[in-house]
């Protein structure tokens, strides 16, 4: 799906995260989010991620705003390296390594500024949820924010 900009120029993106990870973003705890790739038409000092939350919840319960960017890191990069994002990311480095061996042999790190959860979660326009993530069209979302 094409990046649909809002008025203010926004390119939003949906993720689908599990809510045990959602919480941890919310709570500040994880720094950092894992993925095999990252949005090219993707402006981390504009755009939103918004969360959408799996079973049971299935709902956009916030967003979260990237610092500078993201990294992308080889698989083979330093042990020092992946200390440090296992532990901004909360995932075991064996759960990281294990996740990543199927990849395309890169590692994308969404470094979280700061989260945002909403006081009214709200479903998704369309009933298809993002596998990972996918940008979100003009009216994706049911509330349109």
């Amino acid at each position: 799906m094409a990046p649909a900009q809002q008025e203010d120029g926004e390119t939003s993106v949906v993720l689908s995260i599990h809510p045990k990870w959602a919480e941890l973003i919310y709570s500040g705890k994880k720094t950092a989010e894992l993925r095999k790739s990252f949005p090219k038409d993707f402006d981390p000092e504009l755009d939103r991620v918004y969360l959408y939350e799996t079973a049971p919840v299935k709902k956009v319960t916030g967003f979260f705003l990237l610092e500078h960017g993201h990294d992308e890191e080889e698989l083979q990069c330093s042990d020092e390296l992946f200390d440090d994002v296992s532990k901004k990311s909360c995932v075991p480095r064996k759960q990281i390594d294990e996740y990543f061996k199927s990849g395309n042999g890169k590692l994308e790190i969404w470094r979280i500024r700061t989260a945002v959860k909403f006081d009214a979660p709200f479903e998704l326009h369309e009933k298809r949820a993002p596998q990972s993530w996918m940008y979100a069209s003009v009216g994706y979302m049911e509330d349109g924010k």
